[in-house]
């Protein structure tokens, strides 16, 4: 997978070359992977089937939306919980984006009104001044199968403009 970092500033000219427009934000996809077996809440999250580094988000990320595909099989009616484990401070809030989402069968997109959005899916950022790493939990004891999702997030930076 290609790799794209920028420290510009990130602005739409549609309508305004005078740079004196609110700039907004830009959001970013993170793409995860949890293998079947991973049934701990305090278990960082896997960037894919084959890269098995833990996904981290920078220090202010805000999740405004969670995608899953589950292929988990077997169980109890699986269900997944999706926290934010703040490195810093190693504080794990376990439901912090999902608490008990379907994990078995059917997609599912859930964002601020959906009924598995954990507390702070849409609020602030867990931590503003540490990386945050993606942590995950299968519930249910599936016993196979596998589940890939992506997170829809932001970093804010109040529309100011850095050049």
């Amino acid at each position: 997978m290609a790799t794209a970092t920028t420290q510009a500033a990130w602005r739409s000219f549609g309508g305004d070359t005078t740079k004196s427009a609110y700039a907004g934000d830009m959001m970013m996809i993170a793409d995860f992977y949890i293998p079947s077996t991973q049934q701990t809440a305090n278990t960082a999250v896997q960037v894919s089937s084959t890269v098995t580094t833990p996904v981290v988000l920078p220090a202010g990320a805000v999740v405004m939306m969670v995608d899953i595909n589950p292929a988990v099989t077997g169980g109890t009616t699986p269900t997944l919980n999706l926290g934010l484990r703040v490195n810093a401070t190693a504080a794990n809030t376990a439901t912090a984006l999902l608490s008990a989402a379907a994990a078995v069968s059917t997609k599912l997109n859930t964002n601020l009104a959906g009924a598995a959005a954990g507390a702070n899916l849409g609020t602030s950022a867990l931590s503003t001044a540490s990386l945050m790493t993606l942590t995950g939990a299968l519930t249910g004891a599936p016993t196979g199968g596998s589940l890939t999702g992506r997170l829809y997030y932001y970093v804010p930076n109040g529309g100011a403009a850095t050049a």
